[in-house]
Order: C-alpha cells, then structure tokens, then sequence
C-alpha cells in the first residue's frame, strides 16, 4: 500500500496495482468545500472559459467562491439537522468531474451531500 494524494486534500493507502484504476477516495466533511471548488472551477473553466475569465480574477478566487457555496450547503444542512455522507459527496464531486458540458451546463448531475 501506498499513500496517493488524489485532489490535493484528498490521500488514500491503495495497494499500487489499484492506483492507475482509481476514480476517487471519499471526501471528509472537512475536504468538501475545497474539493468542490476545485472541481466546479476546472467544469466552469472547461464549459465556458470567457464567463470564467470575466467572472473570476484568478483560479484561487474561483475556488474561494465556490468553497463559500459548498461551506453555505454544509451550514444549511447542519440547521436543517441533515447527517453529512462522505459516500454521496464523494459521488456528487465524481459526478461533477465526469459531467459533459452540456449536462454540466443544464445541471443535469447529481450532487447530494446528505443523508
């Protein structure tokens, strides 16, 4: 087994025959707004780069925007008493990664985060 860091805060111990097959490892509560701002950042840059350049100043201030969304759903969710799944997270952000374009762009992907 080999540690392997997978999105930047993401690491996972796979046996190293596992490695080139990995898709994701789950997304700690904690990792989520980071890892969902990465991942919306890299589709909105993908599906429409000149919204992208005029909306954002850099590829930081994109993920900061998007980190305060995923931290505002985690902090609904708390008030609204909803238990956090790493499973479904984990699947929102595959989703998210593997939307084309198109579906990307109508919101057609699944995204919960909670039981």
């Amino acid at each position: 087994y080999e540690m392997l860091r997978v999105t930047g805060v993401q690491t996972c111990a796979l046996p190293i025959s596992l490695i080139p097959a990995l898709v994701a490892c789950s997304v700690p509560e904690e990792d989520f707004p980071e890892t969902y701002g990465k991942a919306m950042c890299k589709q909105i840059n993908k599906c429409d780069k000149a919204d992208y350049e005029s909306a954002y100043d850099d590829d930081d201030d994109c993920r900061d925007d998007w980190a305060d969304v995923a931290d505002f759903i985690l902090d609904a969710g708390d008030l609204l008493g909803q238990t956090y799944s790493e499973e479904k997270a984990t699947d929102c952000i595959s989703e998210l990664k593997k939307a084309s374009c198109d579906d990307f762009d109508d919101g057609d992907y699944e995204c919960e985060v909670f039981e």
